[in-house]
């Protein structure tokens, strides 16, 4: 029951996150930021140092807060947004066409299940 309950506040965390915020500076000059949380998908907990990927090869680690920050893109980038700890969890979320400007993710990690 509590992971039906952390999967429902992630999700509506998920939809505040992904919209765009007018009221800041960034991509005034027609850049594309990333900024975001990494959360564990069982404990809701921050992530530090997890390694996130996005389009063209751009790179950034999440501080203890799982908080990071993503630059590089340009408009009209879109793509997978991966988030990978040393301990394997993985998470990702789909990036659709950016605009100029500024755009907060949440992106939840988990242990990967292996076939056998």
């Amino acid at each position: 029951m509590k992971l039906i309950a952390l999967i429902l506040v992630c999700t509506a965390g998920l939809m505040a996150c992904c919209s765009r915020s007018s009221s800041n500076a960034a991509g005034d000059d027609g850049t594309v930021v990333i900024a975001g949380t990494v959360l564990d998908a069982a404990s809701g907990e921050p992530v530090a140092e997890a390694e996130v990927r996005g389009p063209r090869d751009t790179r950034a680690e999440s501080d203890e807060r799982g908080r990071f920050e993503l630059e590089g893109l340009e408009p009209g980038d879109e793509g997978p947004l991966e988030a990978r700890c040393d301990d394997g969890r993985r998470g990702s979320v789909t990036l659709r066409p950016q605009r100029g400007g500024r755009t907060e993710v949440l992106i939840l990690v988990a242990s990967q299940e292996k076939d056998g």
